[in-house]
């Protein structure tokens, strides 16, 4: 077989034995040879095939980001029955994404980290499966004047995590750019805003003003058919469109259609332009419109429990406003077809995104995504009775949701979509049970039995490395069949102490601040409090598809140097009837904390005779360096100023533990020599720094135990 006959063979039903052969040895193969399949540019390896970003067995479809919740999605088509590691009682293999944004049109690009999800052989699959993984997000807003329209790119890699590297192809994978939109301030300084607007500051204005307190955004206010009307004057969006709210409230809600005949009533519709002749068939449609805005694909974040949406939205105009008003909002809901019979009787929950106008668009459009929480542990199996599959059906209307009780429902604006997706097996759960699924944004079957994690942070992307916690920690999970009268607590005890020594875990006097979404409207609160009881016991808030909070958060666990170095073993137990002795008990987690900065030093040999590291250009110099840490990951040198530096470091410049793929074994580097070639530099003074992580999850996948030396030198020409 050709290389061009293989990288021709993307879309194929049927692979061909070799590309079989070259996906199940593809492990074997790069092990010896990391080029083997020639996808590394400037790779001293010589490639023996070439299999560049092959999409025979996976693909991506949609990549789309929510603004308002600020979650980017990926929907993944599995494309083959088999040739992912094994069946869905082995332990399969993981297909991975990384994210990219770029703010310069893609002349550079801003890691935002990796996620993942596990994929098997599945010998039932006669066509796809479709997943989706989330990513959390954090960029950069603007006000909503502004434009802020940015580049997005995935990169699907299976079996090997994608580098940091936005040119990275990958050998069995994808590579997805999209426009997104990043939603205006919440918040602001004040100063920010007088300089957006070009307002010059009067001299001392600082001193009668705080110009650093917040501000608050004014409330985004929807606008009416008739200013819609003059906004869209010439722009060519028809008024059923810009008028379709009021529309479908005079058709279809009760009470306010029975004005329409009443003596003296002024319809407020007319002379807007509207075609009353032809009203009747624009509201009640035989197929939806995707002119403005469509569906593209639909897929099960089995990592969140999530179904996933993905919509493009093709035009500047005909969303009811800018991004400095309420604009409109899509609508997806969602339903599952779970015995088989294709009516889809059973209606999962409408989720929601907020779109706006905007004077210019890319021509591809922008693409958004909505996500629903889904129960679906009462659907599982256990995997010996093979994999459970399930048709889910999806339908966006634009400002009107679907009707749950109408799966077959045509909107006016909007379409459907079906596929199918795997629910992970496992034991079913019937009635209320307490799931402790994450701690530390790492899921709990990454967790091993002494307290450390190896896996990707389920929003973060942090990579766990047999990596202890740190810092605060977030303890999320679900009450399956959970209610708004649920009452849970969690419990802590250390690791080998009795059943006995547990003690509720609480936020209190405080209280627990979490971030609840209700629905319809979206409306997000990032200032929900919540009080335990005297016993401990939170009320459960997280129970329905339009009320949940934001991550799944039943507790933040703050920990500090007295949990330092101990591992505790924490327990979510659901309340029965108030009696802590009939409670439900969940699942046991092990969690090793470490709150220890690395230990660090750097030195200078200054040579006979000096008391000041000042040297001739040219000059190599030595040193000592200690970059120590119990769950080292890694240190690196870093020259300040780095222009004049012109990029000369050390030797060795970095080092990374052996379980992030370097050969520094625990506690690192106790006594380190390093030499330093100052050819090439220029005349300056300089600061050299070294700068050492370990391996802990620190504040849930945030940031990791850090600490830094440096020592000044001088060079002189």
């Amino acid at each position: 077989m050709t290389t061009t006959e293989i990288q021709s063979q993307d879309d194929q039903s049927n692979p061909t034995a070799e590309v079989e052969k070259f996906r199940r040895q593809f492990r074997t193969l790069v092990l010896g040879n990391p080029n083997y399949f020639g996808n590394l540019d400037n790779s001293s390896f010589q490639s023996v095939a070439k299999v560049i970003v092959n999409k025979t067995y996976e693909e991506i479809g949609c990549v789309g980001y929510h603004p308002q919740l600020e979650r980017l999605h990926t929907v993944i088509y599995v494309k083959q029955s088999n040739g992912y590691g094994g069946g869905i009682c082995s332990r399969g293999t993981l297909e991975y994404v990384r994210f990219f944004l770029s703010f310069d049109n893609g002349a550079t690009w801003q890691d935002q980290g990796l996620s993942s999800f596990t994929a098997y052989d599945v010998p039932e699959n006669n066509g796809r499966l479709e997943y989706a993984v989330t990513r959390r997000i954090d960029p950069p807003r603007k006000f909503c004047f502004q434009d802020n329209l940015i580049l997005c790119r995935a990169i699907l890699s299976w079996d090997v995590p994608p580098p940091p590297d936005p040119n990275f192809k990958p050998v069995w994978g994808d590579i997805h750019n999209t426009h997104i939109e990043v939603e205006g301030f919440r918040w602001f300084p004040l100063k920010d805003l007088l300089a957006a607007v070009k307002l010059e500051v009067q001299p001392n204005l600082e001193l009668a003003v705080d110009l650093d307190q917040p501000i608050q955004g004014a409330q985004l206010k929807p606008l009416s058919a008739s200013q819609l009307a003059k906004d869209y004057a010439g722009k060519e969006v028809e008024p059923h469109r810009f008028a379709f709210a009021e529309l479908h409230q005079t058709v279809f809600k009760a009470g306010i259609s029975d004005l329409l005949m009443a003596k003296d009533f002024e319809n407020p519709l007319l002379g807007l332009g509207i075609d009353f002749d032809k009203l009747p068939d624009l509201l009640f449609p035989t197929d939806g419109s995707v002119f403005y805005e469509e569906l593209e694909c639909i897929g099960y974040d089995t990592n969140q429990d999530t179904l996933v949406g993905i919509l493009r939205v093709k035009k500047p105009n005909g969303y009811s406003g800018g991004p400095c008003t309420a604009g409109s909002t899509e609508y997806v809901t969602f339903w599952g077809d779970f015995d088989g019979n294709g009516t889809f009787e059973t209606c999962l929950g409408t989720a929601s995104v907020k779109v706006n106008d905007f004077a210019e668009v890319p021509r591809e459009g922008l693409e958004y995504s909505v996500f629903l929480k889904v129960d679906l542990a009462k659907y599982r199996q256990p995997c010996n009775k093979g994999a459970r599959l399930v048709r889910i059906r999806a339908i966006l209307s634009w400002q009107v949701p679907a009707p749950c009780a109408s799966p077959n429902y045509v909107p006016v604006w909007g379409n459907r979509e079906e596929t199918v997706i795997h629910i992970l097996p496992g034991d079913v759960i019937q009635g209320q049970f307490p799931v402790l699924s994450s701690v530390g944004d790492i899921a709990t079957s990454d967790i091993n039995s002494i307290g450390f994690a190896t896996g990707i942070g389920i929003e973060t992307g942090f990579l766990a490395q047999n990596s202890p916690f740190g810092g605060m920690i977030n303890l999320s999970g679900k009450i399956v069949g959970g209610t708004a009268a649920s009452k849970y607590r969690v419990l802590i005890k250390p690791q080998g102490a009795p059943d006995t020594s547990y003690v509720p875990l609480t936020n209190e006097p405080t209280g627990l601040r979490l971030t609840l979404v209700t629905f319809p409207p979206l409306i997000i609160n990032s200032n929900h409090i919540i009080h335990a009881d005297a016993l401990g016991y939170y009320p459960y808030e997280d129970y329905a598809s339009d009320h949940f909070i934001d991550g799944n958060v039943l507790l933040r666990w703050f920990t500090g140097s007295a949990e330092d170095g101990k591992t505790f073993v924490i327990r979510l137990d659901l309340s029965t009837d108030g009696n802590p002795a009939n409670d439900i008990h969940g699942n046991e987690v092990a969690v090793h904390v470490d709150n220890r900065a690395p230990e660090v030093d750097l030195t200078i040999d200054l040579g006979v005779g000096g008391e000041c590291a000042d040297f001739p250009l040219g000059t190599t110099f030595t040193g000592t360096y200690t970059a120590k840490d119990e769950h080292f990951h890694s240190f690196s040198f870093q020259v300040e100023p780095s222009g004049p530096a012109m990029g000369v470091l050390p030797i060795p410049a970095s080092g990374v533990s052996v379980f992030a793929g370097g050969v520094i074994a625990d506690p690192g580097v106790m006594a380190g020599t390093y030499s330093f070639n100052t050819t090439g530099m220029k005349p300056c003074g300089y600061a050299l720094i070294i700068r050492v992580s370990d391996r802990t999850n620190v504040n849930s996948g945030t940031a990791r135990n850090y600490n830094q030396d440096s020592v000044g030198f001088c060079l002189k020409g």
